[in-house]
C-alpha cells in the first residue's frame, strides 16, 4: 500500500475512533431560556409596586435549567393612543435581577451523586431563588404595564413572560395580573 493512501487511512480511523459517536440536533437558544417565573405577584405601595416570585426551574422544553442570568423587568406606560401591553415595543428596561442559583444547586447534585444520593431531590436554600423588586417614581393616576422576562446565557430572553397592569394610585392601586 502506497505511503500515502496508508496515511489517508490512519487519519479516517483516528477520527472515527475519537469521535464521540453521538450526534445531537442543535437547539435554538430561545428554546433553552427559562419558562416563566413561578408564584409571581405584585402588590401596592404607598410609593410604587413591588413584585415578588420565584426562579424558573424548567426550560421551555421542560427540562432542568441549564443556564440562567436572571430577570428583566420592563415597564410602559400606558397611554390612550398604545394600550397594547402583549407587544414588547414600547416597553423600557427598569432593572435586571440576576439569578445565581444554579451554579449552588449543581454543586449541591454533584455531592449527593458522590454519596451515591438522588440528585433530583437536590435543593437550594430558598433565599437564592426568592426574588423581590420596588418599583417606585410613578405617576398617580398612570396605568403602568409590567414585563418580566426570564433571561439566559448570553442574554437570550424567554418568549413567554409574566405581564401584570397597574393603574397606580399608591396603596390604593389597581393591579391586574394579565398571565
Amino acid at each position: 500500500m502506497p505511503y500515502k493512501s496508508f496515511h489517508s487511512l490512519l487519519i479516517v480511523l483516528f477520527l472515527l475512533l475519537t469521535g464521540c459517536g453521538r450526534y445531537v440536533e442543535p437547539v435554538p437558544p430561545e428554546i433553552l431560556a427559562p419558562e416563566p417565573v413561578k408564584d409571581f405577584s405584585a402588590v401596592a405601595a404607598e410609593d410604587g409596586v413591588v413584585f415578588s416570585f420565584h426562579s424558573s426551574e424548567k426550560d421551555n422544553r421542560g427540562k432542568p435549567l441549564q443556564t440562567l442570568e436572571g430577570y428583566n423587568i420592563y415597564r410602559k406606560q400606558l397611554t390612550e393612543e398604545d394600550m397594547s401591553i402583549f407587544k414588547r415595543e414600547g416597553y423600557s428596561l427598569v432593572t435586571t435581577i440576576q439569578d445565581s442559583h444554579l451554579k449552588p444547586l449543581q454543586e449541591l447534585q454533584q455531592q449527593a451523586r458522590e454519596s451515591g444520593k438522588s440528585p433530583r431531590k437536590v435543593v437550594v436554600p430558598a433565599k437564592l431563588t426568592t426574588f423581590s423588586y420596588k418599583d417606585t417614581g410613578l405617576t398617580p393616576a398612570s396605568t403602568y404595564s409590567y414585563r418580566v422576562v426570564g433571561v439566559n446565557q448570553g442574554g437570550v430572553e424567554a418568549e413567554i413572560d409574566r405581564i401584570v397592569q397597574v393603574l397606580y394610585n399608591g396603596l390604593t392601586s389597581e393591579i391586574v395580573t394579565i398571565r
